[in-house]
């Protein structure tokens, strides 16, 4: 999924993706390849199924983006989702 700033699709401001049934030891493993990349935020910050990552070599404050992994428990389905979210911080839209 994308999300655009503009109706001409130019300015895309946000990319979701849904990740695939992921087991703990998964889950957890993909935590620790985006905090070795991206720069891990305080843990917690978003709620306790929501980590977030920032730009490396930046502070949270200068970051052009945020990365976004969030594990949903969807009533629907019975199970975990798992969405992985590339955003464009909105001062640099």
């Amino acid at each position: 999924t994308t999300a655009y700033l503009n109706a001409d699709y130019s300015n895309c401001c946000m990319v979701q993706l849904l990740l695939p049934d992921l087991s703990d030891e998964s889950f957890s493993y993909l935590k620790t390849i985006l905090g070795n990349k991206y720069v891990p935020e305080e843990e917690g910050i978003y709620g306790p199924t929501i980590w977030t990552y920032t730009e490396p070599g930046k502070t949270v404050g200068d970051s052009r983006y945020r990365v976004v992994l969030e594990k949903k428990y969807e009533e629907k389905m019975d199970k975990d989702v798992y969405f992985l979210n590339y955003v464009l911080r909105e001062k640099y839209y």
